[in-house]
């Protein structure tokens, strides 16, 4: 017979030490920091096609390479190639955006962001042994239930 508080347990571990590890949600105010700019809130992502929408203004979006700085909800509305619903979604990237502005040298903050992608991406192989091994939990769960 299968000890259900065993598995329980097994299947919480797994679902704690197997989330999403999120990128720093204060990527942007690092960022905003670091470059001294006058904007009141910031988002960050690294491929520059989706945000979320400010919630106040003048406010900065960044990608790996740049930023462009919003002034208005207003002026939001009116760039080309933005599309706004609950998010802010630039399918080419803002890089494309007139306003786009490189970054003149390698942000110390992007430079840890890399080393944080690189500690997700030894995450994502051990969360896949977890999975295995949560795989191998379940069936053995359901094969002891049939029986």
């Amino acid at each position: 017979m299968i000890n259900m508080k065993r598995n329980q347990k097994e299947l919480h571990r797994f679902s704690y030490e197997t989330e999403i590890i999120q990128t720093p949600s204060n990527q942007a105010e690092k960022l905003i920091k670091e470059f001294n700019l006058n904007v009141t809130s910031g988002e960050y992502a690294t491929d520059g096609t989706w945000y979320q929408l400010p919630k106040s203004y003048p406010t900065v979006l960044f990608d790996l390479y740049g930023y462009i700085i919003i002034s208005s909800h207003r002026l939001l509305e009116t760039l080309p190639y933005i599309h706004i619903t609950k998010y802010i979604n630039i399918h080419e990237g803002i890089h494309i955006l007139s306003d786009y502005q490189k970054y003149k040298h390698e942000p110390k903050s992007i430079q840890d962001y890399d080393k944080i992608m690189e500690i997700m991406k030894m995450k994502e192989e051990e969360k896949q042994k977890q999975f295995l091994k949560f795989n191998n939990i379940m069936k053995s769960y359901i094969k002891n239930w049939k029986e």
